[in-house]
């Protein structure tokens, strides 16, 4: 189950034996879960606790439709735009779970701020690897002819909406608005070329939709490109410029 799969992932990370399943603690009782929430709010993940003379009662809920989509769309088989928000959701859950279980393991207690700020830590490890991982992805489906470059498409925008998870300052709220209108009039997906102050939005666009993005676009300057097959290479070499690229005896 995806479940065990994620805590075997946490476990071995961290180089835990632990000895509980999470498996055995879970729950989708979802009016247990918001009898026992303090403000009684519509949850789709939580980690219930009740202790008492030295013992605790422990359960993981997690939302039962969100199993079932994680179920239908398996994120360690594939991660993407669908199912990366259940991912991080069931991610999360088992996270505070491992945590917990862990620190009662070795008797220690754990704070609920401790158990936060741990999640966030493997949420943010989690996705660096996803990024990683959609390196070998995209070769697999460049040098793959039975796959359809549209693919290459889904992974960009997988790319993209992992980035903004990882931190918000990567876009802004302009750049945001002209890749989703691009999105709306058929690209599949994009990434951001460049550093500091400028750059290029980059889109992935069916040749039967670049009439459509180009409108949606409108107010950009558009510059077109074509894919080549050498990969990096020096293209201009003269030892006799500088850094500056005046010549050397210019600047004597």
């Amino acid at each position: 189950m995806l479940l065990a799969s994620l805590q075997a992932l946490l476990s071995e990370f961290y180089a835990l034996d632990l000895a509980y399943e999470v498996d055995d603690f879970l729950t989708t009782d979802e009016t247990l879960a918001r009898a026992l929430d303090s403000g009684g709010r519509q949850l789709d993940e939580k980690l219930l606790i009740s202790e008492a003379d030295g013992e605790a009662e422990v359960s993981l809920y997690l939302e039962q439709r969100l199993l079932e989509r994680l179920e239908r769309s398996d994120p360690l088989q594939r991660l993407d735009a669908e199912n990366l928000e259940d991912f991080w959701t069931a991610f999360e859950g088992v996270s505070h779970f491992t945590y917990y279980a862990w620190n009662a393991q070795l008797e220690k207690s754990v704070t609920l701020l401790e158990m936060e700020l741990q999640a966030e830590v493997e949420a943010r490890t989690a996705e660096l690897r996803a990024i990683y991982e959609m390196v070998n992805e995209g070769e697999r489906i460049l040098l793959d002819p039975a796959r359809s470059l549209a693919e290459l498409g889904d992974l960009l925008h997988q790319a993209w909406v992992t980035k903004r998870k990882l931190d918000a300052t990567v876009s802004n709220a302009s750049i945001d608005e002209r890749y989703e209108a691009a999105r709306k009039a058929g690209a599949i997906g994009g990434k951001l070329l460049g550093a500091g102050g400028g750059g290029f939005l980059l889109m992935f666009v069916p040749p039967d939709r670049k009439s459509a993005v180009m409108a949606a676009m409108r107010g950009l300057t558009y510059v077109p490109l074509r894919m080549e097959r050498d990969g990096t290479s020096v293209v201009l070499y003269n030892p006799e410029l500088t850094s500056n690229y005046l010549p050397a005896l210019a600047r004597a």
